[in-house]
């Protein structure tokens, strides 16, 4: 008599990660120390040093959290962390990624003053980084020993910027507060609040009024629906603050999608009579 079944086969080490190990259908465990997926716990070693994580809850993880960063800072950087090992200098990096140059990579330290307070620290390469303009949402990875440690979500996030390069007042004093930035009058130019009350500059309570630079379309249907875009300075701090657009006398429909602080406003033309 010949009996047939099925019998799954499994292979712990074929999951590369932490989480995919420990979700995995099968009886897997995740070994910290040397990032592998093992079939039992034995296999990860004995020892007090031995970390083991048979859950996804127990694996190593970036805490979600934007961590905000001056161009003139020291590039210093701390990242909360859950259930890291601690590791000897050499084992983690810390790699940025950005759309210009590319990657950055760092070496990274791990602390824990306890169980539950565990951070990776950073020295971000500021100076080889091109940062103007609006602030950078820039995402963080982490490896241990080559590799990622799970950032659910890509949560953790570093959030570059320079306060000289932001550019004019209204969108200096648009910034959330968190970015410590000031338009100071007398130089004309958006800086750390620290830098503008140490060189006793005057900061600027309210913006100069707004400069218009370019509007297109120049044509459009008299019957209306055409997208105007109104390009310049100064135009608002928010988007509440553009209270109503005419063109010909009519009503321009303020579309919010459109807008871009201090330097752009977008609205839909009405029907007009003549033009």
């Amino acid at each position: 008599m010949t009996i047939f079944d099925n019998y799954p086969l499994y292979y712990c080490k074929n999951n590369k990660l932490c989480y995919d190990c420990t979700t995995s259908q099968f009886p897997c465990r995740w070994c910290k120390n040397s990032n592998t997926c093992q079939q039992t716990s034995e296999s990860c070693g004995t020892g007090p040093d031995v970390q083991i994580a048979s859950q996804p809850t127990q694996c190593p993880a970036l805490i979600a959290q934007e961590y905000t960063m001056e161009k003139q800072s020291d590039g210093g950087l701390t990242l909360k962390a859950s259930n890291i090992p601690m590791s000897p200098e050499g084992d983690y990096k810390c790699v940025i990624q950005t759309d210009l140059e590319g990657e950055f990579s760092a070496q990274a330290l791990p602390s824990e003053t306890s169980a539950d307070d565990q951070s990776i620290q950073c020295t971000i390469p500021l100076d080889k980084m091109v940062i103007t303009g609006d602030p950078k949402f820039l995402p963080v990875v982490v490896t241990y020993k080559g590799v990622e440690i799970y950032n659910p979500d890509n949560a953790a996030k570093l959030v570059l910027y320079s306060c000289k390069d932001i550019g004019d007042c209204s969108t200096c004093k648009g910034l959330n507060a968190r970015y410590g930035c000031t338009w100071c009058r007398s130089i004309g130019q958006c800086v750390r609040v620290t830098d503008c009350e140490t060189r006793n500059q005057v900061r600027e309570n309210k913006c100069e009024g707004p400069r218009i630079t370019r509007v297109y379309p120049k044509r459009g249907p008299l019957k209306g629906g055409t997208l105007l875009t109104v390009e310049g300075e100064n135009l608002s701090i928010r988007f509440s603050d553009v209270k109503n657009m005419t063109v010909a006398g009519e009503p321009c429909v303020i579309k919010e999608s459109g807008y871009r602080v201090s330097t752009r406003v977008t609205c839909r033309t009405s029907q007009v009579s003549r033009p």
